[in-house]
């Protein structure tokens, strides 16, 4: 956990270009996704009753792929567009 968070503290700190915004906003966002299902993975490991909180798991793991494609597309479109549209 403390090192996504550092890892989002660093990519927060940098300062896109606004071709880049969306992406930087989306990966921001993928990276409080995955920190919030590895919360309630170390919740769920904590619990006496484990299972009923592997759902809420599920739940942002789903929210995490779903932003995770999106980021990938993002970052394709950005590479065509930038990179191999030269």
């Amino acid at each position: 956990i403390r090192e996504t968070e550092a890892s989002k503290a660093r990519l927060a700190a940098l300062t896109p270009p606004a071709a880049c915004v969306a992406h930087h906003r989306e990966s921001l966002g993928s990276l409080d996704d995955a920190l919030e299902m590895l919360r309630s993975l170390k919740a769920a490991t904590g619990s006496p009753e484990p299972a009923a909180l592997l759902a809420s798991v599920a739940s942002h793991a789903n929210a995490l792929r779903a932003r995770a494609e999106a980021v990938k597309k993002e970052e394709q479109a950005l590479r065509q567009r930038y990179v191999t549209g030269r």
